[in-house]
């Protein structure tokens, strides 16, 4: 069925695990409508991985039950995202619900033809070089596999804010939502284009285009 499950926070924005308060299931229907949803207990031990793992448990089987097999949050990293994940659920993470989103994943995911399980190439969790040109490649895909307890910011924002580099192409299935947003704010330039459902987004600093 294609639902997508939102876990928020009490201000009904995407939330981190630990600030989980409800579950959104969103349906594709005409368009995308909320068609159940759900309080979580805000009560968690934060001190206890036993505690932190009985509660990503009850959240990943309580949305498998309603029908829905993929969950957006904040943040979702470490116990919670492998607890979630070997309950057969597909995480993403985002900073805020869009629409936009929505029709990505569903795009990226819910209509892609099943295809036979690929060994994990290990690659590093961080832009490596191509040349001796300061010119840099990520492929996000592949290091989100390799390293699932680590976000995209924690595996980006280290290069992207002390490293020097002239470009960076990065490799991913949807553009990551801070992305944009930090791209602006740092005087960076970034193009994107789409092939086969999979992104490619060059970054470059603006005065390397002037």
């Amino acid at each position: 069925m294609d639902r997508i499950a939102l876990a928020v926070d009490s201000d009904g924005k995407l939330a981190e695990f630990f600030s989980i308060t409800k579950i959104l299931i969103y349906e594709k229907q005409n368009e995308w409508t909320v068609v159940e949803s759900y309080f979580v207990s805000e009560e968690l031990d934060t001190s206890s991985a036993a505690a932190v793992r009985q509660k990503a448990e009850a959240i990943g089987r309580n949305i498998l039950e309603k029908n829905c097999k993929i969950m957006i949050g904040r943040e979702i990293i470490g116990i919670p995202y492998h607890t979630l994940c070997k309950a057969n659920l597909e995480v993403f993470e985002a900073d805020e619900i869009s629409i936009e989103l929505l029709d990505a994943i569903y795009k990226d995911f819910l209509l892609k033809e099943d295809k036979p399980e690929e060994e994990i190439e290990m690659v590093p969790p961080r832009p490596i070089p191509t040349d001796d040109e300061s010119n840099y490649y990520f492929d996000f895909i592949k290091a989100i596999k390799c390293h699932p307890e680590l976000s995209s910011k924690k595996m980006l924002l280290p290069f992207l804010t002390n490293d020097l580099f002239y470009s960076l192409i990065i490799r991913c299935e949807h553009i990551m939502p801070w992305l944009d947003d930090f791209v602006k704010s740092h005087g960076l330039n970034m193009e994107t284009k789409r092939e086969d459902g999979i992104y490619h987004a060059l970054i470059t600093h603006r005065s390397c285009n002037e």
